[in-house]
């Protein structure tokens, strides 16, 4: 199972035939997942995050950074709030068709996060 933001390649080719179809298809899809177990993403932080080794989350760092591995990245730094809204922005548009549909869109910070992406061109949306 997963859960995306928009369509996989197979609802894709469903959708040039019918979007409805596709559609049904992405919600049967995304049922197993409730809205609570996506929303801590709205608050994702990657400079705090836990990773399975220290080595990994400094070899995240510092691949956000666009810097080399060998130095420990910074505990703050512009491109880690950069990182961090585009990844609420993601979360955020995953999880907006649920949220709407239960009524919860407003107190879930479903918006501010997609407002606060800068780097979204486009939000596609299946409802």
């Amino acid at each position: 199972e997963v859960l995306t933001e928009g369509y996989i390649p197979q609802e894709e080719h469903q959708a040039k035939d019918s979007a409805g179809v596709a559609a049904d298809h992405k919600a049967i899809r995304d049922e197993p997942f409730p809205p609570a177990w996506v929303l801590p993403g709205l608050a994702a932080e990657i400079e705090t995050s836990e990773a399975g080794l220290d080595g990994d989350r400094h070899e995240l760092l510092g691949a956000v950074l666009g810097e080399g591995f060998d130095e420990l990245p910074p505990r703050r730094h512009p491109a880690y709030t950069r990182a961090n809204k585009r990844i609420r922005g993601v979360v955020a548009g995953v999880v907006l068709p649920r949220l709407l549909a239960a009524g919860m869109l407003v107190e879930s910070g479903v918006v501010r996060a997609l407002a606060e992406d800068t780097t979204r061109e486009s939000l596609q949306l299946i409802l």
